[in-house]
């Protein structure tokens, strides 16, 4: 199934966005594998990812509606600081059921712009870095 033109959109300010922000790189899709205690590995799919040379790792997950944002898909919030992208108008609507810890971005007005609505707070990494590292070179 492809993305939606809304999706694609948000992703353009993100990337526009992150560039701003002085972070060198930092891919799409990114797929994150853990081995959990029965040796059996898992799989998660994160929207955006990006680290800074200082070693903070960002995630962000890209909802634009509200069955996405209410879908049992994982949410993978891995990074030391995880973040929401959204339409201005579903986070009105959602934004009850955000997390504490979980930062929003929403559109701006002006092209390839997004707003912060909500900061993050910084949190533990939610696999090791070096995990990350290797998902993020994959």
């Amino acid at each position: 199934m492809g993305k939606t033109k809304e999706t694609l959109e948000l992703e353009q300010k993100l990337y526009a966005h992150t560039r701003q922000g002085g972070y060198p790189y930092g891919p799409f899709e990114v797929t994150l594998s853990s081995t959990n205690w029965a040796n059996r590995t898992t799989y998660e799919r994160v929207d955006f990812l990006t680290v800074d040379r200082q070693g903070i790792w960002k995630a962000y997950e890209i909802k634009v509606s509200k069955s996405d944002f209410y879908s049992p898909a994982a949410k993978s919030f891995v990074g030391n600081y995880n973040y929401y992208v959204m339409p201005e108008w579903l986070y009105h609507e959602v934004k009850m059921d955000i997390p504490k810890h979980v930062g929003v971005f929403v559109e701006g007005s002006f092209p390839n712009s997004l707003i912060s609505v909500k900061r993050a707070k910084k949190t533990d990494l939610g696999l090791p870095a070096q995990e990350l590292y290797i998902s993020l070179i994959c």
